[in-house]
């Protein structure tokens, strides 16, 4: 999926991945563990267990290389060739004016100068150029060459670079007004033209801090000698090794372990988005903090309850929840990998992770037929029955005796029911927290007496109509496919929610007048356009779930408003067809894509003057051709062949609805 839903979603999955091992690795052996703090005296002598690296020192170290380096400044090569250029220009107006002589005085040449020349001098300055004698005024222009010298340097202190200016020219053989002059033409047009160069410098920062060797304690090394205080850096490495009080040593072999399992696990994962739950990917949320739940469920049960009462821990929790917000065979496959790490975290109780794994998957089973909250009751001892019956069976095959084995019989229909018992209690706290879809929650919102759905039927009785009909072909088609039908039906009923903020403008709501006669194309057009976005407000203020909010943006994908454009371009035939497209996605799932084509297949055949079955056929497919023309399909998984049984369905459907009656006299 192409939004934000998915990347969340596998972002979660991840997170869930490097929680769990964390949670296994965490709390392994922690014999040889110091209780020491920083400031505090070591009372032995601590040594490396393996190579490791002084991370603080040498972060400390490296920082004070890249602090140890100036910053780099560039010279700006447009300012000096600016100055030079006012400087040539003055030069140049000044010689024009000298070799004039049009009888005009010193002081009126020179006010001249002032004026055309693009460096501003002094009066003084200037007269001092218009009176010089030819030998003068050459030494001068010789003389200012030192101008350009100190901005080929580079200037970043202007006022200091003009004293400069003026120091040389102190040491050179030329007159007190040729000095004055020049200083006056260095105030002018000296500027700073030198800029940080702050990726150089950044260059340079960063080579010399990698140019710090990293610093090794080796295996066996003292890190923390007896009598020694300990620096922070110390109780850093110690605290990695696993050698401080609270903390896990981990051995390079677990860890390779570990994360080769958790690369299975990845590889599980990937393969499962790919090819069988793209639809699914709303459960991630629910299914990573299950993971973890259940992780530490059995890792704090491993620590706290004696053996023999393994069974009743609640790790069934993981199965009924996730089914519940998703599919058995997410729950399923998922359960695998999280009954391995239960195992691991078990201190390496495969024989229960096998318990798991069986008895999970006939929960899913037995979670996957819930439909209404008073299902869970039944779903719950079924499923408990299953763990009894699995935990039982593992302790003959451990040729254990008939009474451990009844006995481990009802501590697993315990557990199995503890599993139950606390999925019913949470179920609504996780529905709220995740704003998640369950079959529950759109029961509860297919119920008429949904606040949201009588404010549909009293403000704009003919869109909640309209809506029931499309929800009743939506469902039909979803079921015929293979899809989700409760949520096309209840995404159906809210489709149009956002209609209620202006319901006269929509033309099922009309009844003697039309709102849009009084306004132009593109007006209506953005009104129409408008209620996606409303409904998707409105949908999020009444907090439905995501997956509901998800079809009520998608359900006219990028389409446009025909009736209105047409309108608009036989005023203007090169109005844009972007002004007149709907926001957006195009349909992300399947129960979005039939929503689409009953929506707009429901309205335009309502329209027709003659509703036979051929010109129901003909419209039902002209709108399914544009649809798939205009690209909005390419996003979801709805196949040519699932997109054909919809056509078909809709076609029926539509045909039972508008069929020819008796007429009564």
């Amino acid at each position: 999926m192409k939004t934000k839903l998915k990347n969340a979603a596998y972002a979660l999955m991840t997170a869930m991945s490097f929680v769990l091992i964390i949670l296994i690795v965490l709390f392994s052996n922690r014999s040889g563990q110091v209780d020491i703090k920083t400031g505090d005296v070591s009372t032995v002598d601590i040594y490396a267990p393996r190579t490791i690296i002084d991370s603080v020192t040498t972060a400390a170290a490296r920082k004070a290389a890249s602090d140890g380096v100036e910053d780099v400044y560039v010279t700006n090569d447009s300012k000096r060739t600016a100055a030079i250029d006012k400087v040539t220009d003055f030069f140049s107006a000044a010689a024009a004016l000298r070799s004039e002589d049009d009888g005009s005085g010193t002081a009126a040449k020179a006010l001249k100068l002032k004026a055309t020349a693009k460096a501003k001098l002094s009066d003084k300055s200037c007269e001092a150029a218009i009176n010089a004698t030819d030998a003068e005024f050459a030494r001068m222009r010789t003389v200012a060459d030192i101008i350009g010298e100190l901005m080929q340097s580079g200037v970043s202190d202007a006022a200091k670079a003009v004293e400069d200016c003026a120091a040389k020219a102190d040491k050179l053989n030329i007159t007190k007004a040729e000095k004055s002059a020049l200083s006056d033409l260095a105030s002018a047009v000296i500027t700073e033209n030198t800029e940080l160069d702050e990726a150089e410098t950044k260059r340079r920062k960063e080579a010399a801090a990698l140019a710090v060797a990293d610093i090794e304690y080796k295996k066996n090394q003292i890190i923390l000698r007896k009598g020694e205080i300990a620096s922070d850096a110390q109780l850093a490495m110690l605290r990695e090794l696993g050698l401080l009080k609270g903390t896990n040593p981990l051995s390079a072999t677990y860890t390779v372990g570990i994360f080769l399992l958790t690369v299975i696990c990845y590889i599980i994962i990937l393969a499962y988005f790919a090819f069988c739950g793209r639809g699914q990917r709303g459960a991630a949320a629910v299914t990573a903090v299950m993971g973890v739940i259940s992780v530490l469920i059995s890792f704090y049960g491993s620590r706290y309850v004696p053996e023999k009462y393994v069974p009743f821990l609640p790790a069934g929790l993981f199965v009924s929840v996730v089914t519940t917000f998703s599919v058995p065979q997410t729950a399923v496959i998922f359960n695998v990998l999280i009954s391995i790490f239960c195992g691991v975290a078990l201190s390496g109780d495969w024989a229960y992770s096998v318990c798991l794994i069986l008895a999970g998957s006939l929960s899913a089973y037995c979670f996957g037929k819930v439909r209404r909250r008073s299902h869970l009751i039944p779903a719950a001892f079924a499923s408990s029955l299953g763990y009894g019956v699995v935990f039982c069976a593992m302790s003959l095959i451990q040729s254990s005796g008939a009474g451990t084995a009844f006995s481990m019989l009802l501590r697993g229909f315990a557990g199995g029911m503890l599993s139950g018992i606390i999925t019913i209690g949470t179920l609504p706290f996780w529905e709220w927290i995740f704003n998640a879809t369950t079959p529950m929650k759109l029961t509860e919102l297919a119920n008429p007496e949904n606040k949201l759905l009588k404010r549909l039927l009293v403000e704009a009785p003919g869109t909640y109509h309209h809506s029931l009909t499309v929800a009743n072909i939506a469902e039909i088609a979803a079921r015929e496919i293979g899809a989700d039908s409760l949520l096309a039906r209840v995404g159906a009923y809210y489709h149009d929610i956002g209609k209620i903020r202006r319901p006269l403008y929509f033309k099922e709501n009309q009844y003697n007048k039309n709102e849009h006669d009084d306004l132009s194309p593109e007006e209506s057009s953005a009104i129409i356009k408008g209620h996606v976005m409303d409904g998707v407000e409105t949908a999020q203020k009444y907090r439905l779930p995501q997956s509901i909010c998800d079809i009520i943006a998608q359900h006219h994908g990028t389409t446009t408003t025909g009736y209105f454009l047409i309108r608009a371009r036989e005023k203007n035939p090169n109005v844009d067809e972007a002004d007149f497209a709907y926001p957006g996605p195009k349909p992300q799932t399947r129960e979005a894509a039939i929503v689409m084509l009953a929506d707009s297949c429901e309205a335009a055949v309502r329209s027709l003057s003659d509703k036979s079955e051929e010109k129901i056929s003909a419209m039902v497919r002209k709108i399914a051709s544009d649809r798939i023309n205009s690209g909005q399909f390419m996003q979801c998984d709805l196949t040519f062949a699932e997109l054909e049984n919809v056509i078909e369905t809709i076609i029926k459907t539509l045909g039972g609805y508008f069929h020819e009656r008796i007429k009564y006299e």
